[in-house]
C-alpha cells in the first residue's frame, strides 16, 4: 500500500509527495505488464506506447528529486501530460 503522503491527481502540474520505493511501484503499475525500457535507457514505456514512467532523478532546473508519470493520446509523438512526484 502507498503512503498517505501520495495523492491521486490529474492536473499536469500538480506535485505529489512520496518515497522512491513507492514511486517505483506506482511507476510499474502506471506502465503495466509488457513495458519496455526506452531507447535512452532512462524510462519505462507501456506496451501500447501511451504511458511512460521516468524514475526519480534530481532535476537540473529545480534541484528537486522527482519521478515523472507521462501520457499521450497516441503511441508516438510528444508526451502530452506529465505528472510529477517529489521525493522527500
Amino acid at each position: 500500500q502507498m503512503s498517505k503522503k501520495i495523492y491521486l491527481c490529474t492536473n499536469n502540474f500538480y506535485t505529489l509527495l512520496g518515497i522512491v520505493s513507492e514511486a517505483n511501484l506506482a511507476g510499474a503499475k502506471w506502465v503495466g505488464k509488457g513495458a519496455r525500457l526506452s531507447s535512452s535507457g532512462t524510462a519505462w514505456i507501456s506496451a501500447d506506447g501511451t504511458r511512460q514512467y521516468r524514475p526519480p532523478t534530481v532535476k537540473k532546473k529545480s534541484g528537486r528529486y522527482q519521478a515523472n508519470f507521462e501520457s499521450r493520446s497516441g503511441n508516438t509523438g510528444p508526451w502530452e501530460n506529465n505528472e510529477h512526484l517529489d521525493i522527500q
